[in-house]
């Protein structure tokens, strides 16, 4: 039974502060009461309106919150919780935009922390990343035990590459709530992504532990486990996850992966038809599709390049160099070499697929500018990391030849990169445009013997081969002379070598 209204006078003041003491104790009766009294003597007192529009919202009457708030603002401009009520209104409308219009002004220093954690999340729902980093950090400040706003800096720091800064946030985090299933699981994806896989699977075999319905967390341990050459304990611990949620995308794309890389392609295929049901989006996994039911494509998704690579970059030189027998770089850099004058002329040069600036080090003297072009950009993080480099540009090559001035470049340079290009038209006539006469287009193939009359053969690694006679035909037409044309290992595949091809060109 409620309490009785108790008599408080007719002060409007007094009224007020009696109805919202009503309000805050859930007598939501006794506050209209009291909130009708204060607007009987005072119309337009706008307190007593705010407090009139809660109740409406309380009661889901959105409209007439609306109404309230707006009346109260038109009272006392300046009223900036009617201001963040209006916010929430259009939250509950699911107007996100017309929340934060009306949510921004309404925050000042002496704001919850709460409140500032809200803005950030909109921001963020938004695409609003750096906006949201700032106001989650003004939650930070005034509350500095709110998990989630430690939570939200590291997750999103660590998505757009600002290790240092997530590190800081995550583990802050982790103080505060050290059995967090997330926290554990953002923190595991941070030591993946700086090549701790030690670190990474401590702290996913926590977020299993910790919630073991946690299908990321399942998933991300058994994806690292395979990293680290323990591909039966990650199948197995997939198998499980699937035989638990049969729809699981990520985990039916990650046991088509290990299928992959035991020349499976049929169990792949099945798997990656799985993961695209769930996962529609995942423009990886259709490329895998296509590779594993050996069909053709034009080009590798970029984004599909970008996120391989991303996750790839901190252990790409040490699996290549020393795992892969990888030595493409120096092999092209010395074709290119060879076919310069002695001694040779420092070199304005383009190298197309950067990755971590292996073919920057082997070019060495040869340039007196060096630009470095590649989609991943942790991986221009390492070849920034190198110095070596008068700028670094993370764009989609063929984009980036055609949009500069023409004849800018004295050579190009492009190592291990037409693997995942097919159709290499667009990247002949791009390179062309932007080479000087006389200027030198060096790269590398993958053979392909099989393929008929199609220049490249999507094959089942994902990777593209190219027939060699269809790539001379294209270079001749295109305008190039052939300076050099030999066979080569590029590297070696599950211990078997791959065959591929150096070649330099000669724009004339």
């Amino acid at each position: 039974m409620q309490a009785p209204v108790p008599d408080v006078g007719d002060d409007p003041r007094t009224l007020t502060e009696a109805a919202r003491a009503a309000y805050l104790r859930s007598d939501l009766a006794a506050a209209r009461m009291l909130a009708d009294q204060v607007l009987a003597r005072a119309p337009g007192h706008a307190p007593a309106l705010n407090l009139l529009g809660n109740l409406h919202l309380a009661d889901g009457l959105l409209d007439d919150a609306e109404r309230c708030y707006r009346a109260a603002l038109a009272a006392d401009a300046n009223l900036r919780c009617a201001r963040f009520n209006l916010g929430l209104v259009c939250l509950e409308r699911g107007d996100r935009a017309g929340a934060i219009r009306e949510l921004e002004p309404a925050l000042d220093e002496t704001s919850d922390a709460e409140d500032w954690l809200l803005l950030g999340n909109l921001l963020h729902s938004e695409g609003r990343a750096d906006a949201a980093l700032a106001h989650w950090t003004r939650a930070t400040t005034r509350n500095p035990a709110l998990v989630e706003a430690w939570f939200n800096l590291g997750s999103v720091q660590r998505a757009l590459g600002r290790r240092q800064d997530a590190r800081a946030a995550l583990e802050r985090a982790q103080q505060l709530q050290p059995g967090a299933a997330a926290i554990r699981l953002e923190l595991g994806l941070l030591d993946h992504a700086q090549g701790r896989y030690s670190a990474a699977l401590e702290q996913f075999r926590h977020a299993v532990a910790a919630d073991p319905a946690n299908v990321d967390a399942r998933v991300n341990l058994a994806e690292t486990l395979r990293i680290v050459g323990s591909s039966a304990d990650a199948a197995t611990l997939l198998a499980e996850v699937v035989s638990d949620h049969p729809d699981a995308g990520n985990a039916h794309k990650a046991l088509g992966l290990i299928a992959l890389s035991e020349a499976r392609p049929a169990d792949a295929a099945v798997h990656f038809r799985t993961a695209r049901k769930s996962l529609p989006e995942d423009s990886e996994i259709a490329h895998l599709l296509a590779a594993a039911e050996g069909r053709t494509a034009d080009a590798a998704p970029a984004d599909y390049v970008r996120s391989l690579f991303d996750g790839f970059a901190v252990r790409f030189d040490e699996e290549l160099t020393r795992d892969l027998g990888y030595r493409t770089p120096g092999e092209l850099a010395a074709a290119l070499r060879e076919c310069l004058p002695e001694p040779p002329p420092p070199l304005r040069v383009a190298d197309l697929g950067c990755g971590t600036g292996l073919a920057g080090v082997a070019l060495g003297t040869m340039c007196a500018s060096l630009v470095g072009v590649d989609l991943s950009p942790r991986m221009l993080d390492e070849a920034r990391a190198r110095n070596l480099y008068s700028e670094l540009v993370c764009q989609d090559l063929v984009a980036f030849l055609n949009q500069g001035a023409e004849a800018r470049f004295d050579a190009l340079v492009a190592a291990d990169v037409f693997i995942y290009v097919g159709g290499l038209d667009a990247v002949f006539a791009a390179a062309r445009r932007a080479l000087a006469h006389g200027g030198h287009f060096a790269f590398s193939l993958e053979l392909a013997a099989e393929g008929g009359d199609a220049q490249a053969i999507l094959r089942p690694s994902g990777r593209f081969a190219h027939r060699p006679d269809a790539v001379s035909v294209l270079a001749e037409t295109t305008g190039f002379a052939t300076l050099a044309w030999r066979e080569t290992i590029l590297r070696h595949d599950r211990a078997e070598p791959v065959r591929g091809l150096i070649a330099v060109l000669a724009a004339h």
